[in-house]
């Protein structure tokens, strides 16, 4: 049997759900490799080839033979990049893929302890992680806060890729075909978009916290911004892996910024917590509660909505 401290880490939820975040904080240690979002239908410099077709692919058993090389590859470090990376454009994208290479290179030659960060991974997950015997750690957001990041960052999504999926509607998402049928039809506001996706995730995660609830790990965004230093230690305790002072110190310079120096990865998370009472308007924060609340409400109490 494979050692804790070596198995893959699977750091999961929604997209806007805090995972890049707590998947760079959990690769700190030079044991451990991070593997970015392979589940990620378009390509992104300094990440593996695209292979999947739909946005939020359900893999299992019965789907299996057509991504299981692909997902064993990135897991060992053996994604051939180097003989696509022409083909994808501009001399900076060629670096950073050359870069890229080398520290995939370098992951395998030493065995390090891959992580893959992917939100997109999420109706992928039983399959992931009984696979290839991954630990799971799947971040749970706030609805209003995943509907007011949806609407600064104006991310559409094609609920059509559901529908094409007919083993995952059969699966978990039945309750939601006609809504999600309405939407891939005529595209809707924003707010509605992000409520309808916020719904259909999570109903999922409640569905995988009935059956794994003692051995994944399920954390709320809130609750690692609250006290990153703390709920991170109890995270690397979780997953075996080396806490040092050099880890704390690298996740104290990521969490504990000030506003003039934040950017996409740097951040003071406690601030993070309730930007959506200014992205979201009353009314939109009142529709967000009232039409998640079947879900939310398993996850989240009236307080945290004020």
């Amino acid at each position: 049997m494979v050692k804790s401290s070596q198995k893959p880490i699977l750091v999961t939820g929604s997209h806007r759900s805090g995972s890049t975040w707590a998947g760079n904080m959990l690769s700190i240690p030079p044991t451990v490799a991070y593997v970015n979002e392979p589940f990620n239908i378009k390509y992104h410099p300094g990440t593996p080839r695209p292979h999947f077709e739909h946005w939020y692919t359900y893999v299992c058993k019965e789907n299996e033979a057509t991504h299981f090389e692909y997902i064993q590859e990135c897991l060992t470090y053996r994604s051939h990049i180097l003989r696509n990376t022409l083909k994808y454009g501009s001399v900076n994208d060629i670096k950073k893929q050359i870069l890229y290479q080398g520290r995939i290179l370098n992951a395998r030659r030493t065995g390090k302890r891959p992580l893959m960060k992917d939100p997109l991974a999420i109706l992928a997950v039983e399959w992931l992680a009984n696979t290839f015997d991954m630990e799971v750690v799947l971040l749970i957001r706030h609805p209003a806060a995943f509907v007011g990041s949806i609407k600064k960052t104006n991310w559409s999504h094609p609920f059509d890729h559901f529908l094409q999926q007919p083993l995952l509607m059969e699966k978990y998402l039945s309750e939601f075909e006609s809504e999600i049928t309405k939407f891939s039809e005529t595209e809707q506001g924003i707010v509605d978009q992000g409520i309808l996706l916020w719904n259909i995730i999570y109903s999922v995660v409640l569905k995988y916290q009935a059956s794994y609830r003692d051995r994944w790990i399920f954390i709320k965004h809130e609750q690692i911004s609250a006290d990153p230093l703390r709920e991170f230690k109890l995270l690397y305790n979780r997953l075996e892996s080396p806490f040092t002072d050099y880890v704390e110190n690298r996740i104290a310079e990521f969490s504990f910024v000030k506003p003039e120096d934040q950017d996409s990865q740097r951040r003071d998370s406690k601030t993070v917590i309730k930007n959506w009472q200014k992205r979201l308007t009353k009314n939109e924060i009142a529709r967000v509660k009232e039409k998640t609340e079947r879900v939310s409400s398993q996850f989240y109490s009236a307080e945290d909505w004020l």
